[in-house]
């Protein structure tokens, strides 16, 4: 009797960790890869600076926008609020 109980509670431990599994893997597959680039505010930057490598080298963009929502696919702000649209375009 014992051993079917043992049985029968490795076998649900067993298939509960399968479906956690997947679970999971399924989660990061729906993950986006290309994330927006990561910037923010600079004092003689205008818009949005956005840093390239680790050289300090970098551009002042000025995404035009309609929407915060399209701001938030194109760009994400380090640091600072937003990213937001703002007079038609996207700032941190």
């Amino acid at each position: 009797m014992a051993s079917r109980a043992t049985s029968v509670f490795l076998l649900s431990f067993t298939l509960s960790c399968a479906v956690m599994l997947l679970v999971a893997n399924v989660s990061n597959a729906e993950r986006p890869l290309n994330l927006p680039p990561l910037c923010g505010s600079k004092s003689d930057c205008e818009f949005i600076w956005c840093p390239h490598g680790k050289g300090g080298k970098g551009e002042c963009i000025g995404w035009p926008c309609d929407t915060t929502e399209y701001c938030m696919k194109v760009v994400r702000c380090d640091a600072t609020p937003g990213p937001y649209c703002m007079e038609g375009i996207c700032t941190c």
